[in-house]
């Protein structure tokens, strides 16, 4: 009976051993499916991705392309059959194929190279087509393969280019205008310049940048600058045309006239000033040398007045003076009435020869001590016609 119940026993203990594994296993069982569930569902996960992308994405081995997503079959408008039956420079252009060949056998090899770049295809339908393309080595089935991702970029290219060439477009007007073009910050640096600034200025471009305009101006441009830059900027309105001297790099001075205005954000904010400068200084010298010669001629003309003056005088002594006055009388008229001064200069003058006509009367009759018969007194008279005749065609104020 005693070795009977000692085999029970032990009988019972393998049992509930037995269960234990039992139990060990089905846990097992259990964490083996939920790891192939979870694995199942990254799996779905990554075939969502892969199916529902916007990059293409491809697999090339060797150099076939061995799995191909429905967005490069979009990109190249060829079926995935088609596109995995092909190699992977089958569908670039000619003219990149080499460049993209050599980076492909270099990445294979372990040099570290760039892993974006651009490139030109040719689709299905014969046309060019603009990619961007980012690819790095892995593994697939076992193999050394090269993993990509690709974007179809020609509108943004066609934009970039039209973006490209307006600004050569305005780059090449900048560089070709006599006239100087500027910006500068808020503080009045030079940010941006084309190359007639610096002949104006006589500082190489390099040099100027940067510059503030209190660099290149004495304290009385530099004031007016200012108070020109103060004006525009409180008012948010372009800056009426302004006129002050520069020194340039070798001390010497020109005259320029700048037209300024602000630069704001897309907030409305001011955030730099831009601006036309010209060189006057001739156009001032011309301006000078005209007044020079304008007073020359003035004062010509001014003199030859009052030679006819003292001619007629010296003709007829006895109304010696009243030309003069009758100029000084008319001019204070003209003042008194505010009539413009080149209209008060013009009727002095006129004034001062409006007895010229009297050089045609013979000086006996003019002097003539006794009574004038109607005859002499007819031949006075015509004194007025007469200087009316001589100084008709004159040109004068």
């Amino acid at each position: 009976m005693k070795e009977s119940s000692k085999t029970k026993s032990e009988l019972l203990a393998e049992i509930s051993i037995l269960k234990h594994k039992i139990q060990e296993l089905e846990q097992s069982r259990s964490e083996r499916k939920q790891v192939e569930e979870a694995l199942h569902q990254r799996d779905d996960n990554y075939r969502f991705m892969i199916e529902n992308s916007g990059e293409g994405i491809l697999i090339v081995q060797g150099d076939m392309i061995t799995f191909a997503n429905p967005a490069l079959e979009k990109i190249l408008g060829y079926p995935r059959d088609i596109i995995t039956t092909k190699t992977f420079v089958s569908f670039i252009h000619p003219d990149d194929r080499a460049m993209l060949v050599d980076r492909h056998m270099r990445r294979m090899s372990g040099e570290p190279i760039e892993t974006g770049y651009r490139f030109r295809s040719i689709v299905a339908d014969g046309t060019q087509r603009w990619l961007h393309i980012i690819s790095r080595i892995t593994s697939w089935n076992g193999m050394p393969a090269s993993l990509s991702f690709v974007m179809d970029i020609t509108d943004h290219k066609r934009a970039e280019d039209e973006v490209r060439v307006s600004e050569e477009k305005y780059r090449t007007i900048l560089e070709s205008i006599e006239d100087g073009y500027f910006e500068q910050d808020l503080a009045g640096n030079f940010i941006f310049l084309n190359n007639s600034m610096s002949r104006i200025y006589g500082y190489p471009e390099e040099e100027l940048m940067g510059m503030n305009y209190k660099q290149h101006t004495d304290p009385e441009s530099g004031k007016k600058c200012f108070h020109a830059y103060v004006n525009i900027y409180e008012t948010g309105q372009p800056g009426k045309v302004v006129d002050f001297e520069i020194i340039r790099k070798d001390g010497t001075k020109r005259h320029i006239e700048s037209s300024v205005s602000l630069i704001k954000d897309s907030a409305g904010n001011p955030i730099a000033y831009r601006g036309i400068v010209r060189d006057i200084t001739e156009r001032k010298q011309a301006e000078a040398d005209m007044k020079e010669t304008l007073d020359s001629l003035r004062r010509a003309f001014g003199a030859i007045v009052q030679v006819m003056v003292s001619a007629v005088e010296s003709r007829d002594p006895y109304t010696a003076g009243h030309q003069i006055r009758s100029a000084n009388l008319a001019r204070a008229i003209a003042t008194e009435m505010e009539l413009p001064q080149d209209t008060i200069e013009g009727l002095r003058m006129a004034g001062s020869i409006h007895d010229i006509g009297k050089l045609s009367i013979p000086a006996e009759i003019l002097s003539k001590p006794t009574k004038l018969t109607n005859l002499e007194f007819s031949l006075i008279k015509e004194h007025s016609r007469k200087g009316y005749e001589m100084l008709k065609d004159v040109e004068s104020p």
